[in-house]
């Protein structure tokens, strides 16, 4: 037996408050985008920039991340990363889900706005002077955009540092998330890999564990199977002693 009491519920037999599911809240949208939830940020960390000649990104090769903070709220994320001069951050990640943690969707850029973006289930077309179109998968359309798309993945994040062998998430901008974007394949095997690596030796568990996020230069077969150096986006689990898991 359970008595509610906004915005949670009691458990009469554990007397626990178990936070009640939305499941059934949608967000109503007239272009019948899925509603995917995801966490506003407060800036954005990349290896990228835009080309101030074609104004689409291109990557910097120069192993620092890049920080677009338009609205200069994160001041003090700016600061840590001068102390690393923009090669690495100490982060964790909110949820144990993948889902969760990396959000994806295919896009494709213009000079001066988007002209097509969308996920595994759709893709909607905005381009200049034409009506919006949306294309299911399946669909005819579909994989023609899909592939004249890039995937695009924002990783969210807050800043986290071990204390001896205990671990403390803060939040020295305001509290929410920083996001990570990149559309480098690369970046995003390497990140997915390595949760996954630490998920195995914990049950699962990733969440306010503290993960070294840093650039490392790597060599590797671009399309055309010549060898190209690129940076790449990586996590590394390094505690101050050692940890075991039993």
């Amino acid at each position: 037996m359970t008595e509610t009491r906004a915005p949670y519920v009691i458990d009469h037999e554990t007397g626990e408050m178990v936070v009640p599911s939305d499941e059934a809240f949608e967000i109503l949208d007239i272009y019948d985008r899925p509603d995917t939830q995801r966490p506003d940020w407060i800036a954005t960390l990349s290896l990228g920039e835009r080309n101030e000649q074609s104004g689409l990104p291109t990557v910097a090769r120069d192993g620092r991340f890049r920080l677009h903070d338009p609205q200069g709220k994160a001041q003090k994320l700016r600061a840590i990363l001068e102390r690393t001069d923009f090669r690495e951050l100490t982060i964790a990640f909110s949820s144990d889900l993948l889902e969760d943690i990396i959000h994806q969707r295919y896009v494709r850029y213009s000079q001066t706005a988007v002209e097509a973006f969308g996920d595994q289930h759709a893709i909607t077309v905005m381009r200049k002077g034409e009506d919006r179109r949306r294309y299911l998968a399946g669909q005819p359309g579909y994989d023609q955009w899909k592939r004249n798309c890039k995937v695009q993945a924002r990783m969210f994040f807050v800043l986290s540092e071990w204390q001896g062998a205990a671990t403390e998430s803060y939040f020295p901008d305001e509290f929410g998330h920083y996001c990570f974007r990149t559309s480098s394949a690369n970046s995003l095997r390497s990140i997915v890999g390595k949760i996954r690596e630490i998920q195995a030796l914990t049950r699962g568990r990733i969440a306010g564990i503290p993960l070294l996020m840093r650039v490392e230069q790597r060599d590797v077969a671009g399309p055309d199977g010549a060898r190209h150096t690129i940076p790449v986006c990586t996590l590394a689990l390094k505690p101050p002693e050692t940890i075991r898991l039993t």
